[in-house]
């Protein structure tokens, strides 16, 4: 019910503010697979966010094995990622849980990573699937208007 409602939602949100244009804007807004695919080329990385971008916390654990290993497998299908390469997975919105850990320990994924917002050091790990990043959104300088590297 929720992606259904969020869906709904956006698309009413999008009609009302970009009228007929807003196929146009949600085109633009995102990466194409193309887009994707010359990024790759370019040397660029890419992992998981999951299948439908919900809160794994708030989902049972088979529902949650779903939402990761359906997402690789799809990212795969496009050969955006092989499976030689390293599997990283972003917890959307940094939600998850023990039955997320025990899920990732008995797998195939070799990192994930939250959103606390700090260098992540070997020091700190704990674990690899806990560990910290620099959001993109987190190296913007409001001073410079321009992104700034947090180190």
């Amino acid at each position: 019910q929720g992606p259904k409602n969020r869906l709904f939602i956006l698309n009413k949100l999008l009609i009302k503010y970009y009228g007929d244009n807003h196929n146009k804007f949600v085109n633009n807004f995102y990466l194409s697979l193309e887009d994707i695919k010359k990024m790759k080329d370019l040397g660029a990385k890419f992992g998981s966010h999951t299948s439908s971008h919900m809160h794994l916390s708030y989902l049972s654990k088979k529902k949650q094995r779903e939402e990761i290993f359906d997402s690789f497998e799809y990212l795969e299908s496009l050969n955006v990622i092989s499976k030689d390469d390293l599997k990283i997975l972003s917890y959307p919105y940094g939600s998850y849980n023990n039955n997320t850990l025990s899920i990732l320990e008995n797998s195939y994924v070799d990192f994930a990573v939250t959103c606390e917002a700090k260098e992540a050091t070997l020091k700190d790990i704990n674990s690899e699937y806990t560990l910290a990043r620099w959001n993109t959104n987190d190296w913007w300088d409001k001073n410079y208007k321009k992104p700034i590297s947090p180190i």
